[in-house]
């Protein structure tokens, strides 16, 4: 699968943040599917996939 950077994540976020279309559970559900592919440039970014696999569950329903 591709990788993506960050700015492309967050401006896709930014488009869909307001889509009525998507409920709450399922925008959380498109971003913690997204985020194993997105880049981050910043280290204060988890990097590793145990740090992410935490950063997902945060966002779980």
């Amino acid at each position: 699968m591709s990788k993506i950077p960050a700015e492309h994540f967050v401006n896709q976020i930014a488009h869909n943040v307001n889509n009525e279309q998507l409920s709450d559970a399922e925008f959380r559900t498109f971003i913690r599917n997204t985020l194993d592919i997105v880049i981050f440039e910043d280290t204060r970014i988890p990097q590793n996939e145990d740090s992410r696999e935490q950063l997902k569950s945060s966002l779980t329903n």
